[in-house]
């Protein structure tokens, strides 16, 4: 069994200070899901979400662990909830630079490696940091943070999700964001591992963020069609056996299989336009089909069935390999106008997804305001997370009035709860506290 979220967190001697038990008693709530971390300002709220985020990441030579070596701490251990443990231990009196990492699974052998900070100031890891780091990828954990710059960072652990929208990093950005190396100096250009959604700044990232969600449901809604097409095809063989084999004898003049027919048809009509609304099938023209059979005189019925029947069949079958992105687009697309005035998004499988002004001229996601960029940016990224996500989110009330506050933490509840999806959130929101007061974890101080 891999791991699917944070159970724990404990940090000694953060900023040579601070040292936590996070959560320092079992928690009421189910934090596999949502864990609020809450403290003074100054506490280490920041540090411990970066610290966190960077620990985990398996991407080598992208500063993960060079962020690490700058953090000031005696050890920062995180279990996950298989039991594994992974930990950045430093050995000597000095609260930054080297460090031991190390991996701890329950009831089988670790790994550890030691990554050196030089003369120069880069961070060397010793010859186990590559099985270390396989080690790390291997937990299949993908990891999202939005900072307190609202940027959005992703790592996934099998990267399938991502590689079809990476972002590429120019070397100028790493030397700007400081990053040490762990092995030797940057290439001119190199990508990042996962998504870094930051190149124009938040204004760019929502549009990012907008383009990944709709290539991820356009490759669910191709798989979910050809899914319900290939049964499709498969209940049209039938078609002709079945009129081949018609006897005349099976005639009926109130058919029980005709009356079924004509109920699931009529539950079609109300099931398919919440598909079609999207466009991941074409308008089912039920009404037509409605009026053909009750028009159809009785000595033909048996044969409208045995035709009709396999179309029917076919639908069916589209519509249920298409049922989870139907939900997902649901819930993203009313989650978000839950939070717009004056405005509203459409999305469509063909056109995508689009936010439209009251006179239904289409408006660019860059003019919307920042706390409607990062609800969508938000919503977009954790609805189509891979399974087995943790998303980690820096003081998510930044930008959001008291009304979204109290409502953020469940739209995004209702975004992902088709997957294994865990938020970690950093917050003063009152609104976000009292409503969640369950999945609070308060920064004491360890004694």
């Amino acid at each position: 069994m891999k791991p699917s979220s944070v159970s724990r967190l404990e940090v000694k001697d953060l900023f040579g200070h601070y040292s936590y038990r996070l959560p320092e008693e079992e928690p009421q709530g189910d934090i596999a899901r949502l864990m609020i971390l809450y403290g003074d300002n100054g506490s280490g709220k920041t540090t411990i979400l970066r610290a966190l985020f960077h620990l985990l990441a398996h991407e080598s030579e992208a500063g993960h662990k060079s962020v690490i070596a700058k953090i000031p701490f005696r050890s920062f251990e995180v279990t996950l909830s298989d039991g594994t443990v992974v930990t950045a231990i430093r050995k000597d009196e000095s609260i930054t630079g080297s460090f031991e990492l190390q991996i701890t699974p329950p009831r089988k052998p670790g790994s550890k490696a030691i990554l050196t900070v030089g003369d120069d100031g880069t961070l060397r890891g010793d010859d186990s940091l590559p099985r270390v780091l396989d080690h790390l990828k291997s937990l299949g954990l993908s990891l999202f943070m939005l900072s307190d710059g609202r940027q959005l960072r992703g790592l996934s652990s099998s990267n399938e999700e991502l590689d079809s929208y990476r972002i590429q990093a120019w070397a100028e950005r790493r030397r700007r964001e400081e990053y040490m190396h762990e092995s030797g100096p940057p290439s001119p250009v190199r990508w990042y591992g996962g998504e870094v959604l930051e190149e124009e700044g938040a204004r760019s990232s929502v549009t990012h963020s907008i383009k990944r969600f709709e290539v991820w449901i356009r490759r669910q809604a191709m798989t979910g069609s050809s899914k319900g097409q290939r049964d499709s095809d498969s209940v049209y063989v039938d078609v002709m056996r079945r009129i081949v084999n018609l006897d005349a004898s099976s005639k009926s003049d109130a058919s029980p299989s005709f009356d079924e027919l004509n109920a699931r048809v009529a539950r079609l009509e109300v099931r398919a336009k919440d598909y079609s609304q999207y466009g991941l099938v074409p308008r089912f023209r039920a009404k037509e089909f409605k009026a053909l059979l009750a028009d159809a005189p009785m000595p033909t019925r048996h044969i409208a069935h045995e035709i009709l029947n396999p179309y029917v069949e076919g639908l069916e079958a589209r519509l249920e390999a298409l049922g989870r992105v139907q939900r997902i687009i649901d819930n993203v697309v009313n989650s978000i106008n839950s939070f717009l005035s004056g405005k509203k998004v459409k999305f469509d499988v063909r056109t995508g997804l689009k936010v439209l002004l009251p006179n239904s001229k289409r408006l660019s996601p860059k003019h919307l305001s920042s706390g409607e960029r990062q609800i969508l940016i938000l919503l977009c990224n954790c609805a189509v997370a891979p399974e087995r996500s943790v998303f980690i989110v820096d003081e998510p009330e930044l930008s959001l009035n008291v009304k979204w506050q109290r409502v953020m933490t469940k739209a995004l509840l209702a975004c992902t709860e088709h997957s294994e999806v865990q938020f970690i959130l950093a917050t003063h929101s009152f609104e976000i506290l009292a409503r969640h007061k369950d999945c609070v974890v308060p920064l004491k101080v360890a004694d």
